[in-house]
């Protein structure tokens, strides 16, 4: 009360003065009003949005602005964070809103408006692991890094768009893409994704992207070479795959153990159980047929199988072409770890006795991956069926 009472004696003390700060203040508040009107309605160039707590302005703001509806309300959520540094140097900006979204900016694709990435892609865009790789036979593993504007995709170039049956963001290094029903984005880019385009993209012979980029056999005779940088494949929705600057998937013509249709073998080997589990891994793939060696009805044998225990040695089985003998196939209790390990490895080196060289990374003919992979996948029996047809 006593400070109401001082205040009114200054009021009539100084009446006139007091109205001009009224009138002053009702001014403020007016453009204040205003300011706030044009700042909530879309479609205003350059009215910096304050929401939810945060500020929206700029080039980000104005690709916001195109998500807002005649009520205001906004598609990809309210803003969850300020406007934060992007790129390498800094020289981009960021900002996250709501329903997994963020908008994008950079001065390399548009000075004046961002791009907005969301849901499955932004997913994907954010957590694409790094390519490690070699540049040469036995130098250092390198790491290439694929993951958000500091990675191999760059900054969008477009926004989030409708494809046929899915949606897709293209980005200064290519695109990612999904189907609906999906449970993940995959990213394309480079020669395979020239290829796919070619074939007229997810409309065409092979649908939409299934995986994510993988490594395969470079073209180099080295066991090891599929690590180089330059060779990999991708598999799509009609089961079909693209690869680029893969080795050839089979041996030249007569380098095998086939012999008139058939793989005629001896064996001293410990692995007998895993010798008849490689031969039905192979059996329905096509003509040619692997069976040991009839004493009674004996046939040129092809194939020697026999065990060597060298814990020293990397390999775990190992297939060697005679040119002017019998071809041999070696298992190597010393690096074998598990009857399912060897099951594995002989169905892979017997894969070498058909004539098939190492393709890519989660085929039986991997080079690397021999001990978790048992029968043909798609890439294994595409190059059986070049071979020896059906």
């Amino acid at each position: 009360m006593r400070e109401i009472s001082r205040f009114s004696r200054r009021r009539r003390k100084t009446g006139r003065d007091f109205r001009k700060v009224r009138n002053l203040a009702r001014t403020v508040v007016i453009a204040a009003g205003l300011a706030g009107l044009i700042a909530s309605t879309p479609g205003v160039a350059n009215a910096d949005q304050f929401r939810n707590g945060h500020w929206v302005f700029g080039s980000i703001e104005r690709e916001f602005l195109d998500f807002l509806n005649a009520q205001n309300q906004s598609s990809i959520g309210e803003p969850t964070s300020d406007e934060l540094l992007a790129g390498v140097n800094g020289e981009g900006r960021w900002q996250e809103f709501g329903y997994g979204n963020r908008i994008l900016w950079s001065p390399n694709v548009d000075m004046n408006k961002g791009r907005q990435v969301g849901g499955l892609i932004l997913n994907k865009y954010l957590t694409l692991p790094p390519r490690n790789y070699k540049e040469y036979e036995n130098g250092p593993t390198l790491s290439e890094k694929r993951n958000d504007e500091r990675g191999r995709l760059g900054y969008p170039v477009t926004r989030e768009l409708p494809a046929v049956g899915g949606r897709y963001n293209n980005f200064q290094g290519d695109g990612i893409t999904y189907k609906f029903g999906a449970t993940s984005a995959y990213a394309t880019w480079g020669d395979i994704r020239n290829q796919w385009g070619a074939q007229g993209w997810e409309t065409g012979n092979y649908g939409f992207p299934t995986s994510d980029e993988y490594l395969c056999q470079n073209q180099s005779d080295s066991d090891n070479a599929w690590e180089l940088y330059g060779a990999s494949g991708q598999n799509f929705s009609n089961g079909k795959y693209l690869t680029s600057g893969r080795r050839t998937p089979t041996m030249p013509a007569g380098k095998d153990s086939v012999v008139a249709g058939s793989i005629n073998f001896v064996s001293t080997s410990s692995y007998t159980t895993q010798i008849d589990q490689a031969i039905a891994a192979w059996a329905n793939q096509g003509p040619i047929k692997i069976k040991p060696n009839d004493p009674l009805n004996p046939s040129y044998i092809s194939l020697e199988i026999s065990d060597t225990n060298r814990p020293d040695l990397k390999w775990a089985g190992l297939h060697h072409w005679d040119p002017l003998g019998v071809d041999t196939l070696q298992m190597n209790t010393g690096t074998i770890v598990s009857a399912a390990n060897a099951r594995n490895v002989m169905a892979h080196e017997m894969g070498h006795a058909l004539g098939f060289e190492h393709n890519c990374q989660s085929q039986l003919m991997d080079p690397r991956s021999n001990s978790s992979v048992f029968l043909p996948q798609n890439m294994d029996s595409e190059a059986y069926h070049s071979r020896w047809g059906y």
